[in-house]
């Protein structure tokens, strides 16, 4: 199955309620941020409707799918009726299964199985949306016959009773979700994730081991570890021996859903400023449903995750945190306060390379650990606490302010913490990059950003293919250089108002910047861009969010690369 690249509507999201930091800066700093605050509320309504949508593809989910097979169903209806004579289509109904010939007891049995798959999909994502407090499909279905009693039984509710239905592009990105939910949080997603995460997490162990301070009590030797450092596997085990008693270790999400009157969610896990240089900072961009940024912190660092795809971030929220708002919704198929489990079904939106309906709808239980174990240290020093966070938005507007002369406005509104104006000035020692890179409008400027927000000897460490996500569109024809030489514009300005611009006017500008690159290319500007090739590894094979049981598997041959980074001063 190809990578999809469903991205966000907008730069920089921010769910409604998002706090802003209160600018304690004077004079022309504090006039540059109410300026900045001006142009923010421009975009707010946008922002919010794009929130709004993304709600409403999350719980329109069931009914687009059960829609769709309604449609299918009519057209198998229409397919039989439309031959010549009755024995035409006697000898076609002849030669369908049982379970593809209508009004039989297979094929009523065939309809409800996928009912409910859906059914079960739209639980989980029921629950990712009460988790963020907001309306289920079972809320908006109670809403919509409400308002149809109260309107005497015409429309079907919404304003002038006609529902704001998403589009099939919206659901396909829940359904990516869906794959992606069972890449990262499932048992059977486990060879994919060993493949990318395992390399990263090696060298990340590698080269920016956890270290030990003087005078700290370890191994019985006078010191005390300075981290609690544990594998993946034993965090594993030890979600499985038994629930956790700890109700209050929330990652932070800096999307910032309001809940019970607060504005976003702080971690419990916050580093306190005195010791922040001793902890090892993991930047994770790109980073989905989280579980590589959950994996490289349950192993001590301190992570900060950031993704700029909205329907991602809600089931990630919900992933990470929604063991403490599940019980009181509904039951789940764990029946302890540890995270709750949910069986879904991701492939059940596939048609294509389908071996059999039990392969299409076959589920898988996720989560398939516990994601609060990580967070149980209770032997760890305060001062020395790793944190976890995550962020909401797009790679060059959070970290930009890292170059030099950016000043972190943007960065600066996701934080609601007193300490925040401290926090976002805060380099990385590692970024880590799993079938990230190639995701970037300009990759030159993402390298750039990434080189500036590392520490001197900072790691840069890659694993994933090139598929350039925003390439593809927005390509020079025959006809625009023509529309040229005709008009008199010259090659510099065939942007400005030119048959070209027409042409591609409502395509996002993000296509009009993309460059492939090949591989070569991209190692060269990571080494001129200030980095030292530490290892590089080609022709991995690796798959994304497959179906192992489809007719069809995408295979891609990954690169593998860690860098470091040299002086600052050779690069500014």
């Amino acid at each position: 199955m190809d990578r999809d690249h469903h991205q966000s509507h907008g730069a920089k999201r921010r769910l409604p309620g998002h706090h802003r930091e209160n600018d304690k800066g004077e004079g022309a700093a504090a006039a540059a941020a109410a300026a900045a605050n001006e142009d923010d509320d421009e975009d707010e309504d946008e922002e919010r409707a794009h929130y709004t949508r993304v709600c409403d593809s999350y719980r329109q989910y069931a009914t687009f799918h059960i829609t769709r097979e309604i449609g299918i169903h009519r057209r198998r209806l229409r397919t039989l009726s439309s031959s010549s004579s009755s024995s035409t289509t006697s000898s076609i109904e002849h030669m369908l299964p049982p379970s593809l010939i209508p009004r039989t007891s297979e094929y009523d049995e065939r309809r409800s199985r996928l009912h409910d798959a859906a059914i079960r999909n739209q639980y989980f994502l029921d629950n990712a949306l009460r988790h963020s407090d907001q309306e289920t499909s079972q809320d908006a279905l109670r809403n919509r016959r409400g308002q149809r009693g109260r309107d005497g039984g015409d429309g079907d509710g919404g304003k002038g009773g006609v529902v704001g239905w998403v589009t099939e592009d919206d659901i396909s990105k829940v359904d990516s979700v869906l794959k992606s939910v069972a890449r990262d949080w499932s048992a059977e997603g486990r060879e994919e994730r060993t493949v990318a995460y395992d390399r990263i997490i090696g060298a990340v162990t590698r080269y920016a081991p956890l270290l030990s301070l003087p005078g700290d009590d370890v191994d019985g030797g006078g010191r005390r570890r300075a981290y609690s450092v544990a594998s993946a596997s034993s965090k594993s085990a030890s979600a499985a021996d038994g629930p956790s008693n700890d109700d209050d270790t929330d990652v932070s999400i800096s999307t910032n859903r309001p809940k019970e009157g607060r504005q976003g969610t702080r971690t419990a896990t916050a580093t306190s400023q005195k010791t922040t240089t001793s902890v090892i900072r993991v930047a994770v961009p790109g980073s989905g449903l989280g579980r590589l940024a959950w994996e490289i912190y349950s192993r001590g660092y301190s992570v900060e995750g950031s993704d700029f795809s909205l329907p991602m971030l809600l089931a990630s929220d919900f992933i990470l945190n929604g063991r403490r708002h599940v019980g009181d919704v509904c039951s789940s198929l764990s029946s302890s306060s540890s995270s709750p489990k949910f069986a879904i079904s991701p492939w059940m939106a596939e048609t294509k390379n389908v071996l059999s309906l039990e392969t299409r709808l076959r589920t898988v239980i996720v989560p398939d650990v516990d994601p609060a174990s990580a967070m149980e240290m209770d032997d760890v020093d305060d001062d020395y606490r790793p944190e976890f966070t995550m962020l909401a938005g797009e790679f060059l507007h959070l970290y930009s302010h890292f170059l030099p002369g950016g000043d972190g406005r943007d960065r600066r509104r996701l934080h609601d913490d007193d300490d925040s104006s401290y926090r976002w000035r805060r380099k990385f020692h590692v970024v880590a990059c799993s079938y990230f890179l190639d995701t970037a409008p300009s990759l030159p400027h993402y390298l750039h950003a990434m080189y500036h927000m590392l520490e001197d000897g900072g790691l840069l460490v890659h694993f994933g293919p090139l598929m350039f996500h925003w390439s593809g569109h927005g390509g020079l024809i025959p006809g625009d250089v023509d529309a040229e030489k005709h008009g008199g514009r010259s090659d510099d300005d065939y942007d400005n108002g030119s048959a070209y611009e027409r042409r591609n006017d409502g395509l996002d500008s993000r296509y009009l910047q993309s460059i492939d690159y090949t591989w070569e290319e991209v190692r060269d500007m990571i080494v001129n861009c200030g980095f030292v090739i530490l290892e590089e590894e080609t022709g991995i094979p690796a798959k994304y969010a497959s179906d192992s049981c489809s007719m069809m598997s995408v295979v891609y041959g990954c690169v593998f690369c860690v860098a470091r980074k040299e002086a600052s001063s050779q690069n500014s």
